[in-house]
């Protein structure tokens, strides 16, 4: 394979678009079969010149995709895409006052539900929303950091949710479990995996059961107590 290296200008038609450079480009022709392919390889940063390229193109009446021809004309295919060059210094049509306004109104709807209403597509809205600062979580659009506002409207409750008092796997399995564990050692990990394993294929539909019906009373007990911690 041999290689042609000639240091000279590049075509007219792009020197025109190019910003000036501090620098020297190198166009080297890659010779294949013996024959020039005519493609050009720039040897500074390309995507950063191209970059330049795209944004003078479409203001100079050119659409996207004729400016991306126009760029493959000289350097290879693999330069650029079609669909890159369409994105490129395109402005954001999307209203993130109307999507902000909407997520407020109703955090649990989806990115298919604000975009129909937006009118644009669900990938966008997602990503608008991720560069808002909004995360999903449980199915509810909320802030990834809390304003001040936000920490405001926070709601105190006077009892925690996770209590061990309140939740099933404490007051009920986890409580089974200390008490079968009592006395039992384990030599290694396989072990104790074996033993958890076989306590709970031990246990029937009805022992769960219970635990998750339990709640409900466990919960009217706290309501009763004004908040206080449940001994049992």
């Amino acid at each position: 394979m041999q290689e042609t290296v000639c240091k000279t200008d590049p075509p007219q038609d792009i020197r025109d678009v190019l910003p000036p450079l501090n620098h020297r480009l190198q166009w080297t022709a890659h010779s294949k079969h013996q024959r020039l392919t005519g493609k050009m390889e720039c040897q500074v940063d390309k995507k950063e010149h191209l970059r330049h390229v795209l944004l003078f193109l479409p203001d100079g009446g050119l659409s996207a995709v004729a400016a991306a021809e126009k760029i493959h004309a000289v350097y290879e295919e693999e330069a650029i895409s079609d669909r890159v060059a369409r994105k490129s210094g395109r402005p954001s049509d999307l209203d993130e006052e109307k999507l902000n306004a909407l997520v407020h109104e109703d955090p649990r709807q989806s990115t298919r539900e604000l975009a129909e209403k937006i009118g644009c597509g669900h990938l966008t809205v997602s990503r608008h929303l991720l560069s808002m600062g909004n995360v999903q979580k449980m199915g509810s659009w909320v802030p990834h950091q809390l304003s001040r506002d936000d920490k405001i409207q926070r709601v105190s409750l006077p009892h925690p949710g996770y209590s061990p008092d309140l939740a099933p796997s404490d007051y009920h399995l986890f409580r089974s479990l200390a008490v079968n564990l009592r006395g039992v050692s384990f030599n290694n990990d396989e072990n104790v995996q074996k033993w958890l394993s076989d306590f709970f294929s031990s246990k029937p539909p009805h022992f769960y059961r219970l635990g998750i019906e339990q709640v409900a009373s466990r919960w009217k007990e706290v309501v009763n107590s004004e908040g206080e911690y449940i001994v049992d």
